[in-house]
């Protein structure tokens, strides 16, 4: 596989695990981020940024409890995908 195909997989699995923990995927068109929002959020801060080429999440401070332990979650599996 290209580089751009074993991204493409990378990606799809990650918004798989997103999806797992009950976040819907928006995708904002521009081609490189996505976010993840939990149907139950109350903010717009209550979200989870996944940055497609650099593979990583980015969430505010101010983020509920629930979405900073799912953020966690995200990451410790985006790690083992790394490492694998």
């Amino acid at each position: 596989m290209t580089k751009r195909e074993l991204q493409r997989v990378f990606n799809s699995k990650v918004y798989a695990f997103a999806e797992s923990l009950g976040y819907d995927i928006e995708d904002n068109g521009d081609g490189s981020c996505v976010t993840f929002v939990h149907p139950d959020s109350t903010s717009g801060y209550d979200s989870i940024d996944y940055s497609r080429s650099q593979q990583d999440i980015y969430y505010v401070n101010w983020a509920s409890n629930k979405v900073k332990e799912d953020a966690v979650k995200i990451e410790a599996y985006i790690d083992q995908l790394k490492a694998a």
